[in-house]
């Protein structure tokens, strides 16, 4: 067992007005419209940085945007402009940033989501590596009455190809449900599911789940 397990609930809300997903996915990018993430992480419409970005996406949706954010190690945050279908991967503040006023423009903190919200705590989200961990994971489930639980196993780099959070090192132990993971509407994070038995399974990475965080 890890030296301490930090169980939390992901509370975040939309921001500065009541913006639910739909606002900010683009009509054509099918998984962005799934109604199981309809609260994701902290998004604030109208206001972007300028002179941040580390690199710049065109003709990508929003979660594309997102996901390139968690898989760049300096990337605090995203602005997305949904009419140009235009993503920038902002780096750390300096004195040349600015956050102005922008209509139309679509601004998350990485900081908000499960991933990131470990590592600010000094923690990683869960990793795996055995039969017993995954077994007390389950016991923590039920004595919680937990539907689903977000893991630190993820494919989002390779599709089929699932990497432990942590240390991006292959997952070797797995418990995945029947038919598991089918990658339905591009489902890239592993969670364990209840109506499943607690076995493992694929969903959004921008789903409202409780998660836990190790160190």
């Amino acid at each position: 067992m890890k030296k301490e397990t930090l169980l939390h609930v992901l509370l975040n809300v939309m921001s500065m007005s009541s913006w639910s997903l739909n606002n900010v996915c683009n009509n054509d990018a099918i998984d962005c419209q799934n109604s199981q993430i309809s609260k994701p992480g902290e998004i604030i419409y109208g206001q972007c940085y300028r002179n941040a970005a580390l690199r710049r996406l065109l003709k990508v949706s929003f979660l594309t945007c997102l996901k390139e954010c968690m898989k760049t190690s300096t990337c605090f945050n995203v602005s997305y402009r949904r009419g140009w279908k235009m993503c920038d991967i902002n780096g750390n503040l300096n004195s040349d940033v600015k956050l102005v006023q922008e209509h139309g423009c679509f601004s998350s903190n990485i900081n908000s989501w499960p991933t990131n919200d470990c590592q600010r705590k000094g923690s990683h989200l869960v990793k795996i590596v055995d039969a017993s961990e995954n077994l007390w994971l389950q016991h923590v489930m039920i004595e919680k009455n937990i539907d689903k639980l977000r893991i630190g196993a993820h494919d989002i780099i390779q599709e089929g190809t699932w990497r432990w959070i942590y240390d991006d090192t292959i997952v070797d132990f797995t418990n995945w449900g029947y038919n598991q993971p089918n990658n339905y509407k591009n489902q890239d994070c592993a969670e364990l599911f209840k109506s499943d038995s607690y076995r493992w399974n694929d969903g959004s990475c921008t789903s409202l789940l409780q998660y836990v965080c190790e160190k």
